[in-house]
């Protein structure tokens, strides 16, 4: 039995850690030929051996989102490496920008770090999407998957460009899916939210969702892990999604369906109040 993704040449963007990782080793072991990239060559070429090790094929290019020749680069590579791209998943995005704190309230960040953060996060998905795009059209086949966050659709303190750019990119993929329907490209977005990532050059998880009730509480399932983000995206790369296009898919563990303040009207019956939330009654106004 073949792999749901046999004869397809895939780019994963930032696949040397995360869901960038997960995804990049989920298309290989499904049969995909897979461009691996991101700025860390060590752990680029550790991607290169567990891909091996589940039967796959993959290149590697040590890349950089704001290289203005980035685009050309990947699409170039998996040409040359497999022939044309025929998958290409946007995930490539410098958290560091949130962490370091470039990124910032709109009132308080600058004009170099406003556009750096631009630059970056949706200039280097535009940059990748235009060649990629190019190589589709003759073909006249593709799907392109766009990684977002729930940031695009509630307000996050702090992280203004993070937040622009998510929400810029949930726009763009509604325009590239109605702009390329009639080459047979689909282009949809994956909304994420909470999922815990491990750091594998530090060894430990950004976030824990499960051991952190203020985020367990916003969370219908469990903590999400890149292999459901993975998941998602092989869903959506497959000829099982040939009728989907133009689509944002929350795979967040139902946070996009939870009230940002749990309970507020009457808590069904028999259910006790978690210390230090407050009680609710059907008569309360």
């Amino acid at each position: 039995m073949g792999g749901r993704l046999d004869g397809e040449v895939a780019i994963v963007t930032g696949s040397t850690h995360g869901i960038g990782r997960a995804t990049a080793i989920r298309f290989a072991a499904e049969g995909a030929s897979v461009v691996v990239t991101g700025r860390d060559a060590n752990a680029g070429h550790e991607v290169l051996q567990r891909i091996a090790e589940v039967g796959g094929t993959a290149a590697f290019v040590c890349s950089d989102l704001t290289d203005p020749s980035i685009g050309e680069s990947l699409a170039g590579t998996a040409l040359e490496a497999f022939g044309p791209p025929s998958v290409l998943v946007n995930n490539a995005a410098s958290s560091d920008l949130v962490r370091n704190g470039m990124d910032r309230a709109i009132s308080e960040i600058e004009d170099e770090n406003w556009m750096h953060v631009l630059n970056v996060n949706l200039g280097g998905a535009v940059r990748v999407t235009r060649a990629v795009l190019r190589q589709m059209m003759p073909a006249r086949r593709g799907s392109v998957i766009n990684i977002s966050s729930r940031a695009a659709r509630v307000g996050v303190p702090g992280i203004a460009g993070y937040t622009a750019v998510k929400g810029a990119l949930e726009a763009l993929t509604r325009s590239t899916a109605v702009e390329y329907a009639e080459f047979g490209i689909r282009c949809n977005a994956i909304q994420i939210s909470f999922v815990q990532v491990v750091d594998e050059r530090k060894g430990r998880p950004s976030l824990d969702a499960d051991k952190d009730p203020r985020y367990a509480r916003l969370l219908l399932t469990r903590g999400g892990r890149p292999t459901d983000i993975a998941n998602a995206a092989l869903f959506l790369a497959s000829s099982e999604a040939d009728f989907i296009t133009g689509v944002v898919l929350p795979a967040d563990g139902g946070a996009s369906a939870v009230s940002g303040m749990p309970w507020v009207s009457a808590k069904p019956a028999g259910l006790p109040t978690a210390e230090g939330e407050l009680s609710w009654s059907a008569g309360t106004t």
